[in-house]
C-alpha cells in the first residue's frame, strides 16, 4: 500500500476512527490553493505546459507526506513558488494556514509542517 492510501487509525472510547492519508493530503492541498506566491505542488509541475520556465525543479511523485505519531500529525510539503516571492514569508504562511485548516477539519493537532521549496516558476513574458 502506498503512503498516499495508507490509513491511520485512532482509538477512542466508542471505537476507532480511520482517516486516509490521501484525505489529509487533499485538505493540505486545498488549504494552500489561495496562498499568494505558491505556484503549485512539486508533483503538479509535470502537468504544467510551460515546464521550461521552472528553475531547478525535478518532478516528484509525492509532494505531501503525512505521518501520525501518538495522535499528532507531522506533514511535509514540497512546493514550487512564483519568482520574486519571499521564500521565508510564503513558507511561514503555508505552515500557518495548513496547520489551522488541518487541525480544524481533521481534529488532530499538527506537531510540525516541513516546507521544502523544490523550485521557482518564472512567468513567460
Amino acid at each position: 500500500m502506498s503512503d498516499n492510501t495508507k490509513k491511520e487509525g485512532l482509538q477512542f472510547e466508542n471505537g476507532n476512527v480511520t482517516v486516509s492519508q490521501q484525505v489529509i493530503a487533499t485538505i493540505v492541498k486545498d488549504a494552500m490553493a489561495d496562498i499568494e506566491g505558491v505556484h503549485c505542488l512539486a508533483s503538479d509541475m509535470e502537468d504544467t505546459k510551460n515546464r521550461k520556465f521552472f528553475i531547478n525543479v525535478a518532478p516528484k511523485s509525492e509532494s505531501i507526506k503525512v505521518s501520525v505519531n501518538k495522535s499528532e500529525l507531522s506533514l511535509e510539503v514540497c512546493v514550487v513558488l512564483n519568482y520574486g516571492t519571499n521564500v521565508i514569508d510564503v513558507a511561514g504562511k503555508i505552515q500557518e494556514k495548513v496547520k489551522d485548516v488541518v487541525e480544524n477539519v481533521v481534529g488532530l493537532p499538527v506537531k510540525d509542517i516541513d516546507v521544502t521549496v523544490d523550485g521557482i516558476y518564472v512567468e513567460e513574458n
